[in-house]
């Protein structure tokens, strides 16, 4: 039986999820009313991070005229899940890439753009009057040049968008170069012990390299002032988010654009001697920086500790640090299954963005807050 498949998908805490299926063409199937009539079997899917908690059955199925919509609780989507679908005895097998379409709630919100040699996506406010713009910076995992895996690939773009509507939410898609997430965090080495850094080194994102390298962000920093020029962006309102090595990427944004941001919140940054020292120094923007007490960079709170005590020491208060708890992440579902290693922990803790984009100490109402006083 050849049947129309629809994939509805959203971004969750975790990242990409499944939501629902929905098939159609299914002539005579509202004859059963009975839902025995169909089974569904969810494969390789779970729905925590580490993998402890498998889906493996449907929440919910829903027969109706021609149609069959089979609803889930929400399971991670890494490109291994399937759903076995069996109706009247005859089964298909279904997944993401090999439904008729598969929609993500929320992505059709930004519009996509490529200006020169930037690749991004934006959601533009209803307003006729100059809005703030939050740029948002996004992990290693969704770097290439697809522009859909920067909104997709974790929480970040999209939940800004639904908080903040009224705003401009720019983000852009950091270039690959053909290198892939492996080769790249394969390259991170020498960070295991705070005393080893070596602030000698160079940078480790030049233009080649994947990842947020100067040239392209002051690339963004171009497109921004554009929007600007046009009256459409609110210059004293302008702020900078990220995580990971888009955390890394918001300290060398700041760098790059000191003058251009308001406020910003980043978390669990990269470190590396480029990054650390840029902190070091920090530009005079108000920054909210954020960790988990510990992650996969076994290092990383300690050099944000050291960077922020000297910034204090300089009498910097429009500095903040935080490095959330191990309660305060399992609020959220991370670090708290039974029989988690350390490693595992550690890579739980990594999401620790979950609770900043929930909004948690306020941390993103304190941000959009702050105005900008400086001229750039």
């Amino acid at each position: 039986m050849k049947l129309y498949a629809h994939f509805n998908t959203s971004v969750g805490d975790f990242g990409h999820q499944a939501d629902s299926l929905l098939l159609k063409g299914c002539h005579g199937i509202s004859d059963h009313r009975d839902s025995s009539a169909v089974q569904a079997e969810i494969i390789n899917a779970c729905g925590d991070l580490s993998g402890m908690h498998p889906v493996t059955a449907a929440s919910s199925i829903r027969i109706r005229e021609d149609a069959i919509e089979i609803f889930f609780s929400p399971f991670r989507l890494t490109g291994k899940e399937r759903v076995a679908v069996t109706i009247h005895g005859e089964k298909t097998e279904y997944s993401p890439g090999t439904c008729d379409l598969c929609t993500v709630r929320g992505e059709s919100d930004f519009d996509s753009f490529r200006e020169n040699g930037i690749v991004y996506r934006m959601h533009v406010p209803s307003a006729s009057v100059p809005r703030p713009l939050i740029l948002f910076l996004h992990g290693g995992g969704e770097c290439g040049s697809d522009n859909c895996l920067q909104l997709t690939g974790t929480m970040g773009a999209i939940s800004l968008a639904e908080r903040f509507p009224d705003f401009y939410i720019m983000a852009p898609q950091a270039p690959d170069n053909g290198i892939s997430i492996e080769a790249a965090l394969g390259s991170m080495k020498g960070f295991s012990q705070f005393d080893h850094m070596d602030l000698g080194a160079l940078p480790h994102c030049g233009k080649s390299a994947r990842g947020w390298n100067r040239d392209y962000l002051a690339g963004i920093e171009a497109e921004i002032l554009r929007l600007v020029r046009a009256e459409k962006v609110d210059p004293s309102r302008i702020y900078l988010t990220g995580m990971s090595m888009g955390g890394g990427g918001c300290l060398r944004m700041l760098s790059v654009a000191p003058g251009l941001f308001a406020a910003s919140c980043i978390i669990c940054p990269t470190m590396n001697s480029e990054t650390y020292s840029i902190l070091h120094e920090l530009p005079p923007v108000p920054c909210w920086i954020s960790s988990a007490y510990i992650d996969h960079q076994r290092n990383r709170h300690a050099f944000l500790t050291d960077a922020c005590s000297h910034l204090w020491e300089q009498g910097r208060r429009d500095v903040k640090l935080t490095l959330f708890t191990a309660e305060e992440l399992k609020k959220y579902g991370i670090g708290c299954s039974e029989g988690l290693t350390d490693a595992q922990i550690r890579s739980e803790n990594h999401n620790c963005w979950t609770l900043v984009y929930h909004n948690e100490r306020h941390m993103l109402s304190w941000m959009t807050a702050q105005v900008n006083s400086r001229r750039f």
